[in-house]
């Protein structure tokens, strides 16, 4: 709706899509998916920051944007209603993240997740998370650190919502709807709970490291947006100094 608004990073992230699942030899999955939201043309976060945009959007010098968060929706209409979709959702940029589910046509999200603003607020699941996406695109080699628990982390949450949806399948055919909005309300909670104590832990550990291996590039582009959002250390003072 902006006549103003630049339409490449659009044109060419649908275009890298399509290319992808014109690929497909078998009906995307909900992994599928989930990697393709994550694609950084097979790059890593170093390599990732060339002319074109790849699907999972990062700042870099000369580009801004970046991705705000991820979902996939897994609607599969012969389930009971309550087991219809699977909503898959991430915060934050996917590649840096952590998918869990939701089922909008069951149970609510846990109270809190719609918190935060503009500025840095340490009790916002989404600042949690991007405070550490933050550090790691100043420092590219933590990355597959991040991914790497994050994964094991989503590769539990699959086996979960599995056990935990059958469960509700055969609650849902004897006749107990509450037992079986109970565990799938269970499992939203305990999974939002969980991704955001990995977060927070990988944003301790990670902090001096970050610190050490950071990209001064990488620092320079962070350090208004860092400032402007009030966020804490996130930029150490000997980089500020320097750039000034």
């Amino acid at each position: 709706q902006d006549p103003a608004a630049d339409l490449r990073p659009r044109a060419c992230r649908l275009d890298r899509a399509r290319a992808l699942l014109g690929g497909q030899q078998a009906p995307a999955t909900v992994p599928d998916m989930q990697a393709l939201l994550r694609d950084h043309y097979g790059a890593d976060l170093a390599g990732s920051q060339g002319e074109l945009p790849s699907i999972c959007m990062h700042v870099a010098p000369g580009r801004a944007g970046e991705t705000a968060s991820a979902l996939v929706a897994h609607l599969r209409p012969g389930r009971p209603r309550e087991l219809t979709t699977t909503v898959w959702t991430a915060f934050g940029s996917p590649c840096l993240s952590v998918f869990r589910p939701v089922y909008p046509c069951a149970v609510g999200l846990p109270a809190g997740l719609d918190r935060g603003g503009a500025t840095y607020d340490p009790d916002s699941p989404w600042w949690i998370f991007e405070r550490l996406q933050r550090l790691v695109m100043q420092a590219p080699s933590l990355a597959p650190t991040v991914r790497g628990a994050f994964g094991r982390l989503e590769a539990r949450f699959r086996e979960e919502a599995a056990a935990t949806e059958a469960d509700a399948t055969a609650r849902l055919a004897a006749g107990d709807r509450a037992g079986a909005l109970r565990l799938l309300r269970d499992l939203v909670n305990s999974t939002t709970t969980r991704a955001i104590t990995v977060a927070r832990t990988l944003t301790t550990e990670l902090a001096a490291r970050a610190a050490a291996q950071a990209d001064p590039a990488m620092q320079v582009v962070w350090a208004d947006l860092n400032a402007a959002a009030g966020l804490p250390g996130a930029v150490p003072a000997a980089s500020a100094a320097a750039d000034d």
